[in-house]
């Protein structure tokens, strides 16, 4: 899979956590900035896991940072 079909498979808020983890913000401070709860935050990170093919995070940070440019 593409990083570009990637992207396409995340949601709006899935894409705007996996930019803000991207640009280094903990799963706390998303929470707070997002007003979501942190378990909220921690479900879609594990969502943004799973679509990125069960791949690490770093994976799908990488992908967030394109769109984020």
């Amino acid at each position: 899979m593409s990083e570009a079909s990637i992207m396409d498979e995340f949601t709006a808020r899935e894409r705007d956590i996996a930019v803000l983890l991207a640009n280094g913000m903990s799963q706390p401070e998303i929470a707070a900035r997002l007003s979501l709860s942190v378990g909220t935050v921690y479900t879609y990170t594990k969502r943004i896991r799973y679509k990125a093919g069960g791949t690490t995070v770093q994976v799908a940070l990488r992908i967030a940072r394109e769109i984020d440019r």
